[in-house]
């Protein structure tokens, strides 16, 4: 778990700096390592790229991630629906 972390950090700085291939990259690398050990920070790191990908204004690519992060139990479609009125 703390190498996903470490790799989520890295993902947000590039992102930060506006280098969202390798902000994206770092982030999908966060999200094999929670898969496994956590559901919710998987379905989150999910989300995450999505947005960064619709921050790089890659709307076909963020779409599937975002979908795939509305299949968490417990997500109310109200949330999804607002960062989808937002931003894409």
């Amino acid at each position: 778990m703390n190498a996903a972390i470490c790799y989520r950090m890295l993902g947000r700085h590039y992102g930060a700096l506006g280098d969202y291939n390798h902000g994206i990259s770092q982030r999908l690398r966060a999200a094999e390592l929670f898969r496994a050990c956590s559901a919710f920070r998987y379905y989150n790191e999910l989300r995450a790229i999505g947005m960064s990908y619709t921050e790089w204004g890659n709307h076909a690519r963020a779409l599937p991630f975002l979908q795939k992060a509305l299949t968490m139990p417990g997500t109310p479609p109200i949330t999804f629906y607002r960062v989808m009125n937002r931003t894409i």
